[in-house]
Formats: C-alpha cells, structure tokens, sequence
C-alpha cells in the first residue's frame, strides 16, 4: 500500500473575516515561523509526536494537544515521530482585541502557556474544523469559533500592558529582535547586531540561540516569510515579494517558503486568488 501523500492547505473561511486556517495531513516536515497574529494549533487523533522549542524552551506535542502562539513570537520544529494531521487557527490581533473588549479585558491578552491537553479547548477546535470543512452554515461556523475564542480569553489568555517584555527574554535579545523586525529586508551584519545588543558576536549568537530556538540569521529569514505572504495575499508579483522582503530572487524565496510552510508561494497565491 503506498504511502499517503502529504498535503497543506490555506483557507480563509468567508464566514469568519480575519481568520485563517491551515489543514496539514500526513505531514512529517519541521516548521519554523515567525508568528503575526495568535495562532492555534490543533493535533488530530493521527499518532504523532514532535518536539518544538518556544520562548526559548522545549515543548513536546502530541495527539489530542492544542498549542498557543503570539504575535512577535517564534517557534521551531526540532523532531516528529512520523506524518501527522493538525489544523491551525490564525487569528488576527484585531480579532482577539475585539473579542478581549467584549468579555472585560483590559491590555494585551497573552498566552502564558504554550501548550494544553484539556479535552473541551480540543474538541471545541475540532469541531470547529469540522464546520470549515463542511457542510456548515456561516452561522454554525462563526458561533463555534466565538466559543473557541471567548474559552481562550476565559481560560487560557492573561491580560498583561503592552510595554511589559515577555518574562525571561534578555534586554540583549529583545534589541536583536526589535532591529531584525525593523530591518528584516536588509543584509544585517553580525557585528551590527553584536553592536546593538552591546556584546560580542559569539555572545550575541548564543544568548539570541538559547531565548529563541535559532541563531539570528534563521530569525531574519522566518520574519521574511511572514512578510512576504502578506504581499502574496494582496498578489503582488512573487519576484517582486522576493526583492522587497530581502531575497536574492524569486527562486531563493521559493526555496525557503517551502521549507518554512511546505507549499510554494505560487501555490499559495493561487489560493489567495482563488477566494
């Protein structure tokens, strides 16, 4: 019997304005990416475990787990057990900063956990997924996703300020980051971002290494990606994306966009188009 063959998808579901939804089946790659909106990640009952790394620590998710992401954050695959189903939840900040008002937030919500095996958030995911695959009424969708999202703010998201800096994370590493947001596109140097984390090169890469999972380069590179699919989704050309988010050419972007996401960014345009 051959193998089943792996397939990644972006839906946008009309019914739920600022929400994206990735489906992966029979999915074994490692991923790496730079995180812009809160992201909720959902492994089906397909056996599977895999090792990620978070805020500068390591994670094992495994089937029926639910994991957390945040804008400004990073995480990267270390190891998987085999292919694997999951589904994932993007919402935009907007979204959750709408939805934090109506049930009395104040702030920043946040995730201080990276992960949850509760088996309510699992099955109200789930059965949200469900309704995006379908058949189900805009009305079915947006009611499963307003549960989801107001158990979230309930249960598992904490208020914080937006000027308080995520605990743990070295003031050094935080001006790294803050100067490879700003400058993802150019050819920073190593002794420009030692210069501005005031240490040394080898220091420099090891304190960003150990907070975030990877060395700065490997950062630069996933903040171009997220870059580069917010143009994608507003069809500009893809040699175009490539040049204005810092890639040699079009074939370096394409390279890289599959490592990082499994689908090329031809692919993933057309999807774009297609909605």
């Amino acid at each position: 019997m051959s193998e089943e063959k792996e397939s990644i998808r972006f839906l946008r579901p009309s019914a739920l304005p600022g929400v994206e939804i990735i489906q992966g089946d029979n999915v074994s790659r490692l991923f790496s990416v730079f995180h812009t909106c809160y992201e909720v990640s959902t492994v089906l009952k397909k056996a599977v475990a895999s090792d990620w790394i978070y805020r500068g620590k390591h994670h094992q998710t495994a089937s029926y787990g639910t994991s957390f992401m945040e804008p400004g954050e990073t995480h990267h695959n270390t190891s998987i057990s085999g292919p694997g189903n999951f589904r994932v939840v993007i919402i935009s900040p907007e979204v959750v900063a709408r939805a934090a008002v109506e049930v009395g937030y104040r702030g920043t919500p946040h995730f201080p956990h990276a992960q949850s095996f509760d088996r309510r958030l699992y099955r109200l995911f789930t059965r949200l997924h469900a309704s995006v695959e379908g058949p189900a009424t805009d009305l079915e969708q947006q009611s499963r996703f307003a549960e989801g999202l107001r158990l979230l703010l309930e249960g598992w998201m904490e208020s914080r300020n937006v000027s308080v800096k995520p605990v743990g994370e070295p003031e050094a590493v935080r001006r790294m980051r803050s100067h490879l947001d700003e400058h993802y596109a150019r050819n920073v140097s190593l002794q420009e971002l030692a210069g501005v984390a005031r240490l040394t090169r080898f220091h420099a890469i090891r304190v960003f290494t150990r907070q975030m999972g990877m060395p700065p380069h490997a950062y630069q590179v996933r903040r171009r990606i997220a870059r580069a699919r917010e143009l994608l989704k507003r069809d500009f050309p893809i040699a175009q994306v490539a040049a204005d988010v810092g890639f040699y050419d079009q074939s370096h972007l394409t390279d890289y966009f599959r490592r990082s996401l499994g689908v090329t960014p031809g692919a993933y345009r057309r999807r774009e188009r297609g909605r």
